[in-house]
């Protein structure tokens, strides 16, 4: 057991004591108190992660003991708990930077969401930064701001915001099994606009960018809305990220089956 948290620790893969999620905004304001933080789903309680606008937060991603965050093509990566995380670099395509507006961590690599031109779903290499199209879909049908990733069931989820033709919602979209892409709920009622994603523990959190706005949880396997969480915020802005951070013993049990790809990896 010893030379095991050895190993874990080597690697980065402790997590928090508990489980908690991730969110955060582009509130660009300077200084500013805070756009990211560390939000208790047990009782609602929030820890800041990071203030001054850096970065300013379009998507959010944990994984492997590091929590991104991207702000337009800019992708930013740190330990999490340890401040603000530095710049790694620049998310391209084809020798051009990539802008992008989800992030997601899968099987050691992470993905990204684009809803302009060139839309799709990408997968990002952590160490070159350099994305290659996995999944092409059409853009007068959706537009995924958040990203989310369910080792659970092996299928990602993406917010849509397109109202026509298929409706706004929380959708699957099984990238890794053929590209089928499903609408799994609407959007709660009056709701239109949703750009955070976090899927954990079969549950998925839909997060919006706006103070006073609520942090919606919808159970994957009840298909039911659970009571909304207060969502910490201070400013209403254009986006959001948020990203799940798994309870130790599940980071364990995950980075002992990654472990082959992560010594490849780095």
């Amino acid at each position: 057991m010893k030379q095991l948290v050895l190993v874990l620790l080597g690697l980065g893969l402790v997590a928090p004591a508990q489980a908690s999620l991730l969110v955060g905004n582009d509130d660009t304001t300077t200084p500013v108190a805070a756009n990211a933080w560390d939000v208790d789903v047990s009782d609602g309680s929030a820890t800041v992660l990071w203030g001054d606008a850096n970065p300013d937060v379009w998507g959010m991603a944990y994984g492997g003991g590091t929590v991104f965050a991207s702000s337009g093509s800019e992708l930013y990566a740190g330990t999490l708990g340890s401040g603000n995380p530095p710049l790694r670099g620049n998310i391209t395509f084809g020798g051009a930077n990539l802008t992008v507006v989800g992030l997601a961590w899968a099987n050691g690599n992470l993905y990204a969401s684009r809803n302009i031109s060139s839309e799709g779903i990408y997968e990002v290499d952590p160490n070159t930064l350099e994305a290659s199209l996995v999944l092409d879909y059409d853009d007068a049908s959706f537009d995924f701001g958040g990203l989310a990733y369910n080792p659970l069931d092996g299928l990602f989820y993406g917010t849509n915001d397109d109202a026509t033709p298929l409706g706004s919602g929380l959708y699957s979209l099984d990238i890794f099994g053929g590209g089928a892409i499903s609408l799994i709920t609407p959007y709660p009622a009056g709701e239109t606009d949703i750009d955070g994603l976090a899927v954990g523990d079969g549950v998925a959190y839909l997060v919006e960018d706006e103070a006073g706005d609520t942090i919606h949880p919808f159970d994957l396997a009840s298909g039911l809305y659970l009571p909304d969480i207060a969502n910490p915020m201070t400013s209403s802005e254009i986006f959001s990220g948020a990203a799940w951070v798994p309870e130790p013993a599940s980071v364990a049990l995950l980075g002992l089956g990654a472990l082959a790809l992560i010594r490849r990896r780095f």
